[in-house]
């Protein structure tokens, strides 16, 4: 049977490369033929390249064109429901990562000095419908549409319109299943849908287990010219002043680390450290990277779970609460609540900030044995979520 994967697959993202490779890999270990249906809309694709210099870019197509078969380009629902017919696709899974992210139009409108009341644009990915609600599947055929962990992190269901979620209850009604990444997610889509909607793990959750086609420590380590005790620094945006970032560096290199800034895909904060990894680079080797490191000190979600997978300790900074006060709309907050590690969190819309003792206090005591006793819980998991949706195959 040919199984369609819809996710984030080509975008600037070194995180979503890598679990969309996990679900293929799973799929392809276990006897499926497995391809990406190439959505991508005209506004997502110019946003990355916006935001991404143009090598980096080139980075992140050529993993898509070395470890992911996808379809023919498609630009909107035709363009799928065109691609599912001449590829013969029988079943979509849809996710992981945000792809029920949509921001409701009420929340879309603020003030406005020019015309009292604007109204910001969001990208089609946010929109509803999308290809992402399964917008592609007709009433009357037989195609099966699966929702893996999937993530709402900007729905405000509060200012969703009534008949808007009509419409999404409706769309979800065809899903065969409905699994949400966190418990905002699973609210929300609750909400909506008459399914019981369980939370499952992020498909980087189960990298190691699927993907074979990894980088061995030796090759990392001679390519980058990294020591053997390392720490991580990656950032997106500068949070504190130079003074701190400098007092960060020094606390941890008293202890023997030496300090290796990673790149983002929209490149490196110029911050203190001793070997500067920068763009151009692959999601492979980003993970390779991290995976074979002392510690990940940084911002967002899948540098955190690539460490958390590979018992690296961590220390992370979080801005997805995007609601002050809010911290369960935080994708970060609500894994590691459960995970009981929110000593290894910090949200950075408080007004205090964080200590480099501190930090490098967390690094270095980090309890290893209750993150692998997390990890073996949210591999079994994920292993019967995957077994629950290819049971239905």
């Amino acid at each position: 049977m040919k199984i369609g994967i819809l996710t984030y697959h080509s975008v600037c993202n070194f995180g979503a490369n890598l679990q969309a490779l996990s679900t293929y890999s799973y799929l392809k270990n276990n006897g499926f033929k497995a391809i990406f249906i190439n959505w991508l809309p005209s506004d997502l694709e110019n946003l990355y390249k916006k935001n991404v210099n143009p090598l980096q870019y080139t980075c992140h197509q050529e993993f898509v064109k070395n470890f992911l078969p996808t379809t023919e380009l498609c630009r909107n629902t035709f363009d799928i429901q065109r691609v599912i017919k001449k590829e013969g696709i029988k079943a979509v899974v849809i996710g992981s990562d945000a792809v029920f992210s949509y921001i409701p139009f009420l929340k879309r409108i603020h003030p406005s000095r020019k015309t009292l009341i604007g109204i910001t644009k969001v990208s089609t990915d946010h929109k509803f419908p999308n290809p992402f609600w399964g917008e592609f599947k007709k009433s009357n055929d037989d195609i099966k549409i699966f929702a893996m962990s999937a993530s709402a992190q900007f729905f405000d269901f509060n200012k969703c319109l009534p008949l808007t979620k009509v419409a999404i209850k409706k769309a979800l009604s065809k899903f065969s299943i409905i699994t949400a990444r966190d418990r905002w997610t699973q609210r929300i889509i609750s909400n909506l849908s008459t399914q019981n909607i369980e939370i499952t793990p992020d498909p980087v959750f189960a990298f190691n287990q699927n993907v074979t086609c990894q980088y061995d420590k030796d090759e990392i380590i001679s390519k980058y010219n990294l020591p053997n005790k390392y720490v991580i620094f990656s950032f997106c945006k500068q949070l504190y002043d130079k003074k701190w970032y400098s007092e960060l560096y020094h606390s941890f290199q008293k202890e023997g680390f030496e300090i290796v800034n990673l790149t983002m895909p929209e490149g490196c904060l110029d911050i203190p450290c001793d070997i500067k990894i920068a763009t151009p680079l692959s999601p492979l080797e980003w993970y390779g990277i991290i995976k074979y490191s002392s510690g990940y000190v940084g911002q967002r979600m899948h540098p955190m779970i690539v460490a958390f997978h590979n018992i690296v300790p961590f220390y992370i900074f979080d801005h997805y609460a995007y609601k002050k006060g809010v911290l369960s709309s935080s994708k970060i907050y609500d894994l590691l609540e459960r995970a009981d590690f929110l000593s290894n969190y910090f949200n950075i819309k408080e007004g205090r900030i964080p200590s480099p003792n501190t930090i490098l206090h967390q690094i270095t005591n980090f309890d290893k044995e209750k993150a692998i006793d997390f990890n073996k819980l949210y591999y079994s998991l994920y292993q019967t979520m995957m077994q629950n949706i290819t049971n239905l195959l």
